[in-house]
């Protein structure tokens, strides 16, 4: 078994994987990524890469949430339920029996559930 300090080092000598892309490849990936009037999208099937017009997509996906026959309107808000079944999860009885959460999530967290009730 090596030690500790020989597995630091070996991680700290390892190179870099070589990149599978050419630099003009790559400088043509980052100038697609920084159009902000497509969006590039994973492919429903396949490990393709989809480019779609913004606002092209956009049409899309309101199309789809709109068609009544696929996607239907909740009575009620769900939020409350997953909201309470969340703070349930996070929040664990300490010794004294109180429920204590980590102090920087438990003040938005408290905020939230007023705001509901």
């Amino acid at each position: 078994m090596l030690g500790l300090s020989h597995q630091c080092r070996s991680c700290c000598n390892a190179k870099p994987p070589v990149p599978n892309i050419s630099k003009e490849e790559k400088l043509a990936l980052d100038k697609l990524r920084k159009d902000t009037s497509i969006q590039i999208l994973p492919a429903d099937k396949g490990r393709a890469t989809v480019i779609m017009d913004k606002d092209d997509y956009e049409t899309r996906v309101k199309d789809m949430l709109e068609d009544e026959k696929t996607y239907g309107k909740l009575n009620r808000d769900d939020g409350s339920y997953q909201l309470s079944h969340i703070y349930d999860n996070l929040f664990a009885p300490n010794l004294s029996g109180k429920r204590r959460l980590v102090r920087p999530f438990r003040r938005r967290l408290q905020l939230k559930l007023k705001r509901q009730h």
